[in-house]
């Protein structure tokens, strides 16, 4: 199953491989697998990483990954707000609501996530702290189904980046009830917005080999 990000990395590589003649070639990262791989390529500066938040995040979590200071970073390709989610039968309507009960009742609502650690986590426990609650957090093997357990009700709530729940929203499976952006969408101009904490996006750039010498910049440097 293609994540928001191996479909960022995918547009990406077909707009790279227009505008040059030759050939870009673009590890599509999940975990430490992508990033790992990535690195073993030649340090000729034509082999290039899609990292995500949780690249920055993994080392301080996940045994074995590598650190951020081996990758060097070219660009931001991609800012995705994440959002909060709960499902249509919610008796949460707004945000309002939810907030509301959250301060009266610590602990009591369960949050979805993509995993513990992730940035998902990360949104969710920043939230909590910016209202003054807290969450059960519950991880799952990824935004997607962290999402269908909210549309089901099965959690009281879910986070994700935008795009991820984007298909889920426009279907009424679920409903938004916060982007956590200091920008309004146009896909979601109803939402309310939440400036309040940190962690509010799932950013993708592109990177590559720090091994890379500064006299070798890939062509996509200049995108």
């Amino acid at each position: 199953r293609a994540t928001s990000t191996d479909v960022a990395t995918m547009h990406l590589r077909t707009v790279a491989n227009r505008l040059f003649t030759m050939r870009s070639t673009f590890h599509l990262t999940r975990g430490i697998i992508g990033a790992v791989e990535g690195l073993k390529g030649a340090p000729d500066g034509y082999t290039l990483i899609m990292l995500a938040t949780t690249n920055a995040i993994a080392p301080h979590v996940v045994k074995g990954h590598p650190p951020a200071d081996d990758f060097d970073p070219l660009c931001i390709a991609v800012i995705d707000p994440m959002i909060l989610a709960v499902s249509p039968e919610s008796p949460f309507k707004t945000a309002k609501d939810l907030i509301a009960y959250a301060k009266a009742n610590p602990k009591k609502l369960s949050g979805g996530t993509s995993g513990a650690g992730g940035p998902n986590h990360l949104v969710l426990a920043a939230f909590a702290t910016a209202i003054g609650s807290d969450f059960s957090y519950v991880p799952f093997k990824g935004s997607a189904p962290a999402l269908l357990a909210a549309a089901g009700k099965h959690v009281d709530m879910s986070s994700a980046g935008g795009s991820e729940g984007l298909t889920l929203s426009q279907a009424k499976k679920i409903r938004v009830l916060i982007s956590f952006s200091d920008k309004r969408s146009p896909l979601c101009q109803f939402i309310f917005l939440l400036c309040r904490c940190d962690h509010r996006y799932l950013d993708r750039g592109v990177a590559r080999d720090r091994d890379v010498g500064d006299g070798r910049h890939s062509a996509a440097y200049n995108l």
